[in-house]
């Protein structure tokens, strides 16, 4: 007789915020269990669990916190067990070469969360574009905020990374993950929430506008060769994600270094 396997255990660092109910749920779809939750606004903090920590032995730690704290938290967090992180997980490539030298010290591993790449019309594309590249690509991922997000940590570009590593992102991700390093870049307007350019690849043009203006009409596609994907944004993708590190096959810091890399040099353009 087969005995049960035990679950596996995850504590969550950033539990409140909004985007931590699609971790919770992907935890209860993979099977797993979380244990604890570490958020200043649910009265937990990291020095108060710092003893604890090694009592429940969990396996994972799932990284929710805002941008800036990505690095701290996932550094703390490796000593105990292997660190799920939301996106960016670094707002610089200086950051992220840190955290890949502390993760060298130890067995624990950080498995960046860019749950994006399972999307099902972005990942037919991949495929699609690495068989026969296209000319031209237009890319225009509009999300307009509100002041709330303006004057939240999101809102605030050292904390957050500004709209390249809060929204954009996920398209950087795509594009490097499927045509590989750029050879120009260009912008033609880089304001904190409204962006324009132009990547050029070996063999495909993208133009993009990224945006968070108040008053955009919201909108996500891809357009090439006379055709248009809309992109509607499937928060079950975190389920595939986690379900990909439980299987063996997660995305790693050097599988997103070049999307870092990308994101901060367009942030940084001038």
């Amino acid at each position: 007789m087969n005995m049960p396997t035990s679950k596996p255990q995850f504590v969550i660092l950033g539990g409140a915020g909004k985007i931590a109910k699609y971790h919770f749920e992907a935890i209860e779809k993979v099977g797993g269990e979380v244990v604890a939750v570490i958020d200043p606004k649910a009265d937990y903090t990291l020095q108060m669990y710092e003893e604890d920590a090694p009592k429940l032995h969990p396996e994972y730690f799932s990284i929710l916190s805002p941008n800036h704290l990505h690095v701290e938290h996932s550094t703390w967090a490796l000593k105990y067990g292997d660190v799920i992180c939301e996106k960016p997980l670094a707002i610089n490539i200086s950051e992220l070469s840190y955290l890949k030298s502390e993760e060298s010290l130890g067995q624990t591993k950080v498995h960046p969360i860019m749950q994006m790449r399972r999307h099902p019309d972005l990942e037919n594309l991949h495929k699609q574009f690495q068989e026969r590249p296209p000319n031209e690509v237009v890319i225009e991922y509009i999300l307009p905020r509100d002041k709330d997000y303006d004057n939240s940590w999101q809102g605030n570009t050292k904390k957050s990374g500004g709209i390249i590593f809060n929204i954009a992102i996920h398209m950087i991700d795509f594009l490097v993950w499927t045509f590989g390093k750029y050879k120009n870049l260009k912008l033609s307007f880089n304001h904190e929430k409204h962006i324009v350019g132009t990547l050029q690849f070996e063999n495909t043009n993208v133009y993009f506008i990224f945006s968070t203006m108040h008053d955009a009409t919201p909108f996500r596609h891809i357009e090439f060769d006379g055709h248009r994907v809309d992109l509607i944004t499937h928060f079950s993708l975190h389920n595939l994600a986690y379900q990909d590190i439980l299987d063996g096959h997660p995305l790693s810091i050097s599988d997103i270094e070049p999307t870092i890399k990308l994101c901060e040099e367009i942030r940084n353009y001038k």
